[in-house]
């Protein structure tokens, strides 16, 4: 699709991540632009557009020439903008910016919306989400945003400590419930899966690892405070440092299926899923990640 110098866009946007990708890829773009974002995705905005101002969801989407959405799968900001736009015949452009749950962010209960455009990042999300749209156009886009983090990562100047660990959390148990009604959809919850990590630092050889645990940006504060009743010392929360800071000091890190565990491949960490036995497999379609159940099933 191409875009003129005098389209005007509007664009929408929730989580941050998406909005990380989406902003990096239009900051430069000269057209007007009328903003239609909430949540984790306004301060991330406001970091590149600081005079933003948030538009009138209908009164204004009359005015747009082509909306340009991130997806989500908490909120159906991203979901209701899209259909309105195609209902009003607006071009329609969606930046996918993970790999998975790519069904979750274009339905809503029996409902599926398709775009007129589907921008990806790389071959991988390109296949992925040909299966699910085969007739809809996928262009293949630069991610300026890990362009950024790979600047900023230079530009701390931090010596990876070889003794810290980072563990990105996400909220997988709160997406399987609100979509599907069961926390444990997926064999797991998240809960389980960093349990199944502590549990097993000793067989891991990191048992006198420092394990800083970073909460997703969407879940409660005070979601991991069990943690301080298991009495390890060599575990602690997040300090709520810039998730390029802890990445860049760390030398590996732990989640499930989160996008922190792909920058931090982008940066050359060593990756782990902690996807305990009995759940899925991690979807993530990255090669290098490794999973700890096969460590273990093969120290056995």
């Amino acid at each position: 699709m191409k875009i003129s110098s005098s389209d005007t866009l509007g664009i929408f946007s929730f989580d941050a991540g998406g909005a990380e990708l989406l902003a990096n890829l239009i900051k430069d773009l000269p057209n007007p632009k009328k903003f239609f974002v909430s949540g984790p995705a306004i301060s991330v905005f406001l970091k590149y557009f600081p005079k933003f101002e948030l538009a009138e969801f209908l009164g204004d989407l009359l005015d747009i020439d082509i909306l340009i959405s991130s997806t989500s799968w908490q909120s159906d900001l991203c979901f209701n903008g899209i259909k309105a736009g195609k209902e009003k015949n607006i071009k329609t452009i969606v930046v996918l910016d993970h790999w998975i749950y790519f069904e979750d962010r274009f339905q809503r209960e029996n409902e599926t919306i398709a775009p007129d455009e589907i921008w990806v990042v790389d071959e991988m999300a390109l296949s992925l989400i040909k299966t699910i749209f085969p007739s809809v156009p996928v262009k293949i886009v630069a991610n300026k945003y890990f362009e950024v983090l790979k600047n900023e990562a230079r530009e701390l100047c931090i010596q990876p400590n070889p003794s810290q660990i980072l563990y990105v959390c996400e909220p997988i148990s709160e997406h399987a419930k609100l979509r599907y009604g069961n926390p444990r959809k997926w064999g797991y919850t998240e809960i389980e899966a960093l349990n199944y990590f502590l549990d097993n630092l000793e067989n891991l050889g990191m048992l006198d690892k420092k394990i800083i645990i970073r909460p997703h940006p969407s879940e409660p504060q005070d979601k991991y405070d069990w943690l301080k009743e298991k009495r390890m010392e060599n575990i602690s929360l997040s300090d709520g440092k810039p998730l390029i800071h802890e990445i860049t000091k760390c030398s590996s890190v732990v989640g499930c299926e989160s996008m922190a565990m792909v920058v931090a491949l982008e940066l050359g960490k060593k990756v782990y899923s902690s996807i305990p036995p009995g759940g899925r497999e991690c979807v993530l379609p990255h090669e290098s990640i490794e999973k700890i159940k096969y460590i273990l099933e093969n120290k056995r």
